[in-house]
C-alpha cells in the first residue's frame, strides 16, 4: 500500500470517528434534555433509530465525497442528505398524511428509494446526480398528486394545506440539490468504485 493511500485511508477514519462523535454528542444531549425538563419524551428505541439515522447519513456524506474536493459537490451532497434525513424523520415522527401510524406515508419511502436508486445508479456522478434529484423532486410532487386523488387531504390531522406545502418544501430541497450538482464542473472527476 502506498503512502498517499495510507493517509486516505487516515482521513477517511478520522472522518467517520468525527461523524461518531458528533453523532453521540447529540444523542448525549436530548438524553439530558430529556433529564432535565422531560423532552424529547424519547424510549430507548427512539435514541437507537436517531442514532442509525444521523449516524448513517454522516457515513454516507463522508462515504461519498471522501475523494471529491469541489465545494459545490459537498454542498449538494449535503444538501441531498439532510433532505432524506429530514423527510424520514418527519414521516417516522409525525406524518405527512394523517399521524405517523396513517399507511399512506408509505410512499415516502419511495421517494427515498427514488434518491438512493438514482444515486447509486449514477455512480455519483455530478450529472447523473443532477437527474436523481429531479427524479426525486418529481417523485416528491407525485406524492401530493396521488394523496389528493386519495382523498387523503381529509384524514384527521391532515389538510389539503400541509399536504402542498410539505411536500412542495421537500420537492424544492430536492430539485435545489439537483441545481447545485448540475452547477459542479465535470472535469477531475473520479468515479466511484
Amino acid at each position: 500500500m502506498t503512502e498517499d493511500v495510507k493517509k486516505m485511508e487516515g482521513k477517511l477514519w478520522r472522518k467517520i470517528l468525527v461523524v461518531a462523535g458528533v453523532t453521540a454528542a447529540l444523542l448525549l444531549l436530548a438524553f439530558v434534555l430529556k433529564r432535565l425538563i422531560g423532552s424529547p419524551e424519547w424510549t430507548a428505541m427512539d435514541f437507537a433509530v436517531v442514532a442509525v439515522m444521523f449516524f448513517g447519513t454522516g457515513l454516507a456524506y463522508v462515504l461519498i465525497t471522501h475523494k471529491r474536493k469541489e465545494a459545490l459537490y459537498r454542498l449538494a451532497v449535503a444538501l441531498a442528505s439532510a433532505t432524506g434525513l429530514l423527510l424520514f424523520w418527519t414521516n417516522l415522527a409525525v406524518g405527512i398524511i394523517g399521524s405517523e401510524d396513517e399507511p399512506a406515508n408509505l410512499m415516502y419511502f419511495g421517494v427515498l428509494a427514488v434518491a438512493f436508486v438514482g444515486s447509486v445508479v449514477s455512480r455519483f456522478q455530478p450529472r447523473g446526480l443532477a437527474r436523481a434529484m429531479w427524479v426525486t423532486a418529481g417523485a416528491q410532487v407525485l406524492t401530493i398528486v396521488i394523496a389528493l386523488l386519495a382523498g387523503w387531504q381529509h384524514l384527521a390531522e391532515s389538510s389539503l394545506t400541509e399536504i402542498i406545502g410539505i411536500n412542495c418544501f421537500f420537492a424544492m430541497l430536492w430539485a435545489i440539490s439537483g441545481l447545485l450538482f448540475r452547477w459542479v464542473k465535470q472535469e477531475n472527476t473520479p468515479p466511484m468504485p
